[in-house]
């Protein structure tokens, strides 16, 4: 019987690509348990491998650090920020699949963080971009 972490198989996945999913929720769920064990409290990465699933076994303290240690491999991986949730098959093929499409369309992840807002009072401070301001700054051949 399958547990919890492997319910909700996306329609049409294949099965190579639905033991991906499951090898990458199985990597992140040990290092989350293995951290609740240990007692750590700082969030830590996990680099898995886009075409096998596999991890190095390592959990690191930033995402800088796991493309660093990946050395030249670096663009064949995904790094993943544990979550003290967990994390499911489902929620891992969704990653895997995101990370391969950006691969696809040429995005190359190095050492640098996102840099993604997570505190809302930040946000007033991000210019918004409004449908005019966009049209003007546009390049149009046709003008």
């Amino acid at each position: 019987m399958e547990g919890e972490v492997y319910k909700d198989r996306p329609p049409g996945l294949s099965d190579e690509d639905w033991d991906l999913a499951r090898r990458v929720a199985d990597a992140v769920n040990l290092h989350i348990d293995a951290s609740e064990m240990t007692g750590r409290t700082k969030p830590g990465f996990v680099a898995v491998r886009l075409n096998d699933g596999s991890s190095d076994g390592v959990l690191y303290d930033s995402r800088a650090d796991a493309v660093r240690a990946q050395g030249s491999e670096n663009y064949r991986c995904a790094y993943i920020k544990l979550n003290p949730g967990g994390m499911s098959a489902r929620q891992a093929w969704v990653v895997i699949y995101g990370y391969r499409q950006m691969y696809d369309a040429g995005a190359r992840f190095h050492e640098e963080e996102p840099i993604i807002p997570h505190r809302p009072e930040i946000l007033p401070i991000i210019p918004r971009v409004t449908l005019p301001h966009l049209r003007n700054r546009l390049w149009r051949p046709d003008l």
